[in-house]
């Protein structure tokens, strides 16, 4: 799961530093002890290393000790690249297990047909 800084910037109200839960071309999640209201529009800046874009969105969910979900309504092609790089970035973890490989999650192995057959017998028929 992607994970970026963040600062959210609601109208006139200071700047909420964060980061997010997760992050999509569509949108993310933003931690925050405090929600904000629903539908209100949002300047959503995020960094990865020193790089820094800037996205507009709206608050689509706000659940108050969790955060806020954020639905992108523009963003600028660099900021678009950022986040797409951050995506897959994240798809690949190293797993130190021998011969596997984490991806979003899922541990992916190399197995024979013999080996599968093994471990999913047949079904029984009566």
């Amino acid at each position: 799961m992607a994970q970026l800084a963040v600062e959210v910037r609601a109208g006139s109200k200071p700047p909420i530093w964060s980061s997010t839960a997760n992050i999509s071309e569509g949108g993310c999640f933003v931690h925050m002890l405090n929600g904000l209201p629903l539908f209100t529009r949002v300047d959503v800046a995020l960094w990865r290393g020193l790089a820094k874009v800037w996205a507009q969105g709206i608050v689509v969910s706000s659940t108050k000790g969790s955060g806020v979900g954020i639905k992108f309504l523009s963003m600028s092609e660099s900021a678009r690249e950022l986040i797409q790089e951050a995506i897959q970035n994240a798809l690949v973890v190293e797993d130190r297990r021998e011969g596997q490989e984490q991806v979003r999650g899922t541990a992916i192995e190399s197995c024979s047909d013999a080996a599968y057959d093994a471990l999913a017998p047949e079904p029984a028929y009566d």
